[in-house]
């Protein structure tokens, strides 16, 4: 119901006689009917998250330990030789859940290591297309990793495994958007917050001194007590003022519009 090209992509597989069952819970895997008592050579989870937005505090630790329950339930359905793989995007937010930290802090209990790695390379995928979580929302084909796990007696992370995780930025450490009084564990989702629309409307409140508006579920912050320091955080931006009403837009957007008007 959520995705358009779901009703799909679901008739073509059925087509092919592929089996496809819904609201299975990846925490309660051997609580489903048509898993319980099954082994799979094969158990593939692409770009597992809980949904709970990446800027929020508690999505490493959600997320951490989502991963935990995939490695954990997954063992218990996976057959002689077969594999667990997980893709992840290659980037710093989603390296944060420090997927190799969950996979050794079950290792007990699971005996899943790994062993490999792949790129993931979505065009080779006829019709693929990278979505949102939360909505039916096309996002850009990121650059990805599958991380591929099996059983083995001991833990240990292949040289090839280990060069890949080198080749992302690790991110520590906090990052604080000062006009809107938000902290953010990596500095690629300060830079998508300060690109986005609510923060652009808190800028222009500093601007005009007025109380900047507040996120859901957040208080408002009283302009008094800091927008100073806030426009002091955020001097080196020029904020413009709304275009006249008698003077229409360009289609090409803002941008563009006040380019022309600091020409003139």
């Amino acid at each position: 119901e959520k995705y358009a090209p779901a009703a799909e992509h679901i008739r073509l597989l059925r087509s092919l006689r592929v089996q496809v069952e819904f609201g299975v819970n990846v925490k309660t895997l051997s609580a489903h009917s048509a898993i319980e008592h099954r082994e799979f050579a094969r158990i593939i989870f692409n770009f597992p998250h809980t949904g709970v937005a990446n800027f929020k505090k508690e999505s490493v630790e959600s997320n951490q330990e989502l991963l935990r329950e995939i490695f954990r339930n997954a063992a218990k359905h996976l057959e002689e030789g077969g594999q667990l793989r997980i893709t992840m995007r290659a980037d710093p937010v989603y390296h944060a859940w420090r997927i190799m930290d969950q996979a050794e802090a079950v290792f007990g209990e699971t005996g899943l290591a790994p062993v490999a790695r792949e790129r993931f390379d979505a065009w080779r995928f006829l019709g693929y297309r990278h979505t949102s979580t939360m909505t039916d929302k096309a996002v850009d084909c990121p650059v990805a990793t599958t991380w591929i796990f099996a059983r083995r007696d001991a833990w240990s992370i292949p040289k090839s495994v280990a060069a890949e995780l080198g080749r992302v930025e690790w991110v520590s450490g906090e990052f604080v958007c000062a006009v809107c009084d938000i902290t953010f564990r990596a500095k690629k989702q300060l830079d998508m917050h300060t690109a986005g629309i609510r923060h652009k409307e808190a800028v222009r409140a500093v601007s005009r001194g007025q109380p900047v508006p507040a996120a859901p579920g957040r208080e408002r912050k009283d302009l008094g007590k800091w927008g100073q320091s806030a426009k002091e955080a955020h001097e080196d931006l020029e904020v413009f003022p709304e275009a006249p009403e008698e003077e229409a837009r360009p289609k090409k957007g803002w941008d563009n519009w006040m380019a022309k008007k600091k020409l003139e």
